[in-house]
């Protein structure tokens, strides 16, 4: 007959980590060997079926594929039938690795159903010693102005608190994640991925959060959805209203003309061409017509340093 290893532990197979955590640790404890005051083949054999229930739950890919294909394809080796999982008679060899653990100790003087030492000294009276719910996993996301502007896509390499293979110690290992930039996202947005941040032994794994940081652009300032561009001009060109070309962030060119003489006063608001307005939910309309902020252009008219006597009486003519 087919082991069922959530029967064996008193589980159901929705249950969550930190409940097969328990579960072992309750039963390990009572049916083992050198504690139980059961006969002793009968409690060999349960520590045995205990801890290889464990085995298999405790491991994220055995579980997995146990849950698919049940003990019989778990041990062919899964769908394509190389290297099945067998149990090595290590009952004590996985009871060690469990409890060895500085984390599990600590927890384990505050968990419920376990009043006694490993092999019966009291535990009461020793301070509980909780273990704090994962904080969640933030990493700053630099993004250029036109990376905002236009969308784009990073792979992000970061590092993440991973739970080992025995399920009761962690380490620290590089990962990358493939995140998405929507067009107009501002700064300080923060996108979360739940349950893929921090590890850990007795809680879900934390959020990761990814918080975008706008840098700063040589030539446009952002303001919310709309560019500020800050446009030199030359004194004569601005006497003559000459027209002027700016290269947008998607490096399209537009040209401005002018009905009258530019001046350090003078603002020109060019709609549409600022930043998209981001929306949480985009519907096809969306897509097709992105909103955008306005292009506010302003001036700094560039005088020059000197000028000749001549020059001054042709300026002095043509402007009296």
């Amino acid at each position: 007959m087919a082991k069922n290893y959530y029967q064996i532990l008193d589980l159901t197979r929705n249950c969550s980590d930190i409940d097969i955590i328990k579960a072992y640790k309750k039963l390990s404890l009572r049916y083992h060997p050198n504690r139980s005051k059961d006969d002793k083949i009968a409690a060999n054999f349960m520590f045995n079926q205990i801890s290889e229930a464990y085995d298999v739950l405790s491991d994220y890919k055995k579980r997995s594929c146990y849950d698919q294909l049940g003990e019989f394809g778990l041990k062919q080796g899964g769908p394509d039938g190389k290297g099945g999982y067998k149990y090595l008679n290590n009952a004590e060899e996985i009871f060690q690795n469990f409890f060895k653990s500085n984390q599990i100790l600590d927890t384990m003087f505050g968990m419920e159903d376990i009043e006694g030492s490993l092999f019966g000294s009291s535990m009461r009276g020793m301070d509980s010693k909780p273990h704090p719910t994962p904080e969640p996993l933030k990493v700053i996301l630099e993004c250029t102005l036109e990376d905002l502007y236009r969308g784009t896509i990073k792979n992000v390499e970061f590092d993440r608190i991973v739970l080992n293979s025995d399920r009761a110690t962690t380490k620290t290992e590089k990962v990358k994640k493939r995140v998405e930039i929507h067009p107009g996202m501002i700064n300080g947005k923060e996108i979360i991925f739940q349950g893929e941040g921090n590890m850990s032994l007795l809680y879900p794994s934390s959020d990761l959060i990814f918080e975008i940081k706008q840098l700063n652009h040589d030539k446009f300032i952002r303001d919310g959805n709309d560019l500020k561009y800050r446009y030199k001009i030359k004194l004569l060109d601005a006497l003559i209203a000459y027209p002027i070309q700016i290269e947008t962030l998607d490096k399209r060119v537009i040209t401005l003309s002018f009905e009258e003489i530019v001046t350090p006063e003078t603002v020109k608001a060019i709609d549409g061409e600022g930043m998209p307005i981001f929306k949480e939910r985009l519907t096809a309309e969306d897509y097709m017509n992105k909103e955008k902020g306005c292009l506010v252009i302003e001036f700094d008219v560039e005088f020059p340093k000197h000028i000749s006597d001549e020059k001054k009486r042709k300026a002095i003519e043509l402007l009296s």
